[in-house]
């Protein structure tokens, strides 16, 4: 299972769940203990956003993502091997295809769909997701009594702190913010981004203006997340389930008109303009935090060569 946990969602420990945009700020090995800084010379809006970017989505450079996943991988491993576990035991999933388009025909988790072909098919359902990716489980032996004990750690025992996996985070992250501090920061950038995002003027405007196009075709709300909500309930923190198990006509008919009034106002442009502006807001608000997790991440690349290092020098 181990060599494969980096092609599946499931098996990853949460810092590194999203590993696909490269960001301009690069985390180079040997600069764990500069600070970060925006380059007066450069644009700072954009590297104000790249910043925040990187803590929200937990990105690293190719090469600095290479480093962090084979160390994050050897540390397991060893750790799994020395309590007599073959790391690679039980199924995975290896996941391809075009994650990009997959992302754009989602279901936003706050203002519903975002294309008409999909809204006529689905309503405000998940696209699904063979469309765009393909999903091979790969079977294996099956994993023996205490193996997910050893791997993520046992809630009944406190000393077994997160196990191998939590193990390996310290590694990376030793001499720095713990991988738990790392996790909350960028949880709670996030939740100021959307926040500022949905609340600015830029979304209220262009929402007055889809209001306006769904009253055309007879509906009456006032935003997107509105017309969502009469097929979806919302959890306070975060997340939604639907009101009917299935899509049922109405369903269809207002989330084809729904995506139709979208694109007809620029609604997703817009959208991404006021989290691109949240984004420059946050990274002045909450500069301190946003400075800590970068640093994190470069140390967490130092350490991950010096980890590495060691180990093969042990096998040596």
């Amino acid at each position: 299972m181990l060599v494969r946990a980096w092609r599946t969602v499931v098996r990853l420990p949460e810092v590194f769940a999203s590993v696909g945009a490269v960001m301009g700020l690069a985390l180079v090995a040997g600069c764990g203990g500069e600070r970060f800084a925006l380059s007066p010379g450069a644009d700072v809006a954009e590297q104000a956003v790249a910043a925040v970017d990187e803590v929200m989505y937990q990105t690293f450079d190719g090469e600095g993502l290479t480093l962090v996943r084979d160390a994050w991988t050897a540390v397991v491993g060893d750790c799994m091997h020395a309590q007599g576990f073959d790391p690679d035991a039980g199924p995975s999933t290896r996941i391809s295809g075009d994650f990009e388009r997959a992302a754009a025909a989602a279901v936003h988790d706050w203002w519903g769909v975002s294309e008409p072909q999909f809204a006529q098919q689905y309503g405000y359902r998940p696209v699904p997701e063979d469309l765009f990716v393909d999903v091979e489980e790969i079977p294996g032996t099956p994993e023996p009594p205490g193996y997910f004990d050893a791997f993520y750690g046992s809630d009944s025992d406190p000393q077994s702190d997160g196990g191998c996996t939590g193990k390996a985070d310290d590694a990376l992250y030793a001499g720095g913010p713990a991988h738990e501090q790392v996790v909350e920061i960028q949880r709670k950038v996030t939740a100021e981004v959307e926040s500022a995002a949905r609340t600015g003027q830029r979304v209220a405007e262009v929402s007055l203006r889809w209001s306006e196009c769904m009253g055309e075709d007879g509906y009456a709300y006032v935003d997107p997340h509105a017309a969502f909500g009469d097929f979806a309930t919302f959890a306070q923190g975060g997340g939604y389930a639907y009101v009917t198990p299935t899509a049922e006509p109405q369903e269809f008919r207002v989330a084809t008109a729904d995506a139709t009034c979208k694109e007809r106002v620029g609604f997703w442009d817009a959208v991404a303009d006021a989290e691109r502006a949240a984004k420059v807001r946050v990274m002045d608000t909450m500069r301190m935090e946003i400075e800590l997790v970068i640093s994190a991440h470069r140390r967490a690349v130092e350490n991950a060569a010096s980890v590495l290092a060691s180990l093969g020098s042990e096998e040596g």
